[in-house]
């Protein structure tokens, strides 16, 4: 059994543990382990093998990271000896390594100090442990593995990173906008919102690259990108799932041309259109779609109205063009509402938000 950390959007832990062990039932044959919470973050103990799974099937982590070891350290030489008695050939296919060190409240702070009892030992240990000359000279098609070393109040951490490049980097994405969501906030956010339904329509009305609506329709297919645990780690096997999920139709509105010109350019099928979300124009109104949105808050794009007025005539355009059965939108902590909603607090963009719930 290993340890594990996963990061997540901040505020969102529970809801990203939501997510994984449905997908946990779902994916894997064993059973859903315990977990601990932290701010922006989720703590297990598993099989390697399932924990490392976690990078193919959640939309919503941000990082998988392997915990190696926990123990007192508050001296460079013994942090140097911790290194360098450590089994890195389980692990490392490349010495080179990128060490990531964090501080806080302890003797050990000086970074640059740190890497180098840190590169040092590792060098002593590969002076000692060999990798074989064939994998030496094969070393570009290993991924550089990053070691994440963490200092609290003189208690070392030591992890190593599965994941790679984040998570909410899919692999394939050809356009991004201006101010888009990160993917795996989008996902949680229509986790909370969505996870009790199966058949419906979803719309953004101010989709921009259309986040939400990808998300909806990947929700469930496993990664196809790379990881730096597939160069020790076994590869991996999955449940076939069968899930009954029905999506009618998801539906992107944006007032920008270019941004549904680049969107079509994308086959997918998703239905985009050209509309400016305060003069929704519908032939068909959807009966009782799921909606979600995150306007602009003023920061990276202007507001074409006061703030107040902008954000209560979108909930107001919303209710009454669309009736949705369910509606989600972001906005500043700051916006009060006429519609009572449930709240949550998540961060984005470098600044904490609200996500409204509002039943309708």
């Amino acid at each position: 059994m290993e340890n594990f950390y996963i990061s997540c959007p901040m505020g969102l832990e529970k809801i990203v543990w939501s997510e994984i062990s449905h997908k946990w039932e779902l994916f894997l044959n064993s059973e859903i382990p315990q977990v601990n919470f932290e701010l922006g973050g989720i703590e297990l103990h598993c099989e390697l093998q399932d924990g490392l799974a976690i990078n193919y099937f959640s939309k919503t982590a941000n990082r998988v990271l392997l915990r190696l070891k926990q123990q007192k350290c508050r001296d460079i030489p013994r942090l140097f000896n911790i290194i360098s008695k450590l089994k890195w050939k389980s692990y490392l296919k490349r010495e080179d390594v990128e060490w990531n060190i964090t501080c806080h409240e302890s003797r050990l702070f000086n970074t640059k100090k740190i890497e180098k009892a840190c590169s040092d030992g590792l060098a002593k240990y590969f002076n000692a442990n060999q990798l074989p000359q064939k994998i030496k000279d094969q070393k570009e098609k290993f991924h550089q593995q990053s070691i994440y070393l963490r200092f609290d109040q003189d208690v070392l951490t030591i992890s190593l990173d599965t994941s790679g490049n984040l998570l909410h980097i899919r692999g394939g994405e050809k356009f991004r906008g201006h101010a888009s969501i990160r993917s795996t906030l989008a996902s949680s956010l229509l986790w909370k919102l969505l996870k009790d339904e199966t058949h419906y329509t979803l719309i953004d009305p101010m989709c921009g690259t259309g986040t939400f609506l990808k998300e909806a329709i990947n929700f469930y297919e496993l990664s196809a990108r790379s990881f730096p645990h597939q160069d020790w780690a076994c590869e991996m096997s999955f449940n076939k799932i069968m899930k009954e999920l029905t999506i009618e139709k998801l539906i992107g509105f944006d007032i920008d041309p270019n941004v549904i010109k680049k969107n079509l350019q994308e086959k997918s099928f998703i239905h985009f259109e050209q509309q400016d979300i305060f003069k929704l124009d519908l032939s068909e109104p959807p009966h009782h779609p799921m909606v979600i949105c995150n306007p602009p808050y003023g920061k990276r794009v202007k507001l074409t109205r006061p703030r107040e007025v902008y954000f209560q005539q979108i909930i107001d355009q919303v209710i009454e063009k669309l009736m949705p059965k369910n509606f989600g939108i972001i906005l500043p902590q700051d916006i009060k509402l006429k519609q009572k909603s449930k709240v949550t607090r998540i961060f984005n963009s470098g600044i904490w938000l609200n996500f409204h719930e509002i039943k309708t």
